[in-house]
C-alpha cells in the first residue's frame, strides 16, 4: 500500500511537528510512510499466520500505538484524513485477529485486545 494523503502546506507543517514529537519520544527518526509500512507488514505477518510468541506480538503491536500517538497530536480534521488512509490496514488487522479474553497489556486501544486467528503453538 502506498500512502496517498494530499496535504496543504499548513497540514504538512502540522504533521511534521507531530512527527518531531514522536521521534523525540521514540528516540529515533520516524515518518508517516514508515509507520504505515511497518503496520502493514506486521498485519501481513498476522494474515499469513503469526509464527512468533506473544512477547514478540506485543512488541510488534506497538507500531499501531505509535501511529495513534502521531495522529493524536494533530487537529481533528487532519487526524480523520490520516486514519482514513490506514483504515484498510486496520480492517485487515480486525479480520485476521480475534478478540482475546482480556487486554494483552494495560493499554486503552482495541488492538490490545486482539490476537491472531492463525498463531503458533508457542503464542501463549
Amino acid at each position: 500500500m502506498t500512502l496517498q494523503v494530499n496535504l496543504s502546506a499548513e497540514e504538512r507543517e502540522e504533521l511534521d511537528s507531530a512527527l518531531r514529537v514522536l521521534a523525540e519520544r521514540l528516540k529515533a527518526p520516524v515518518s508517516l510512510g514508515g509507520l504505515v509500512k511497518s503496520w502493514e507488514q506486521f498485519v501481513g505477518e498476522i494474515e499469513r499466520g503469526y509464527r512468533l510468541t506473544i512477547y514478540d506480538y506485543t512488541n510488534d503491536l506497538t507500531v499501531r500505538d505509535d501511529l495513534e500517538h502521531l495522529v493524536s497530536g494533530v487537529s481533528a480534521g487532519l487526524r480523520r484524513r490520516l486514519m482514513e488512509a490506514v483504515k484498510s490496514v486496520d480492517d485487515r488487522f480486525e479480520a485476521a485477529t480475534e478478540e482475546a479474553d482480556k487486554f494483552l497489556l494495560p493499554r486503552p486501544h482495541r488492538w490490545w485486545r486482539r490476537i491472531p486467528r492463525k498463531r503458533s503453538a508457542d503464542f501463549f
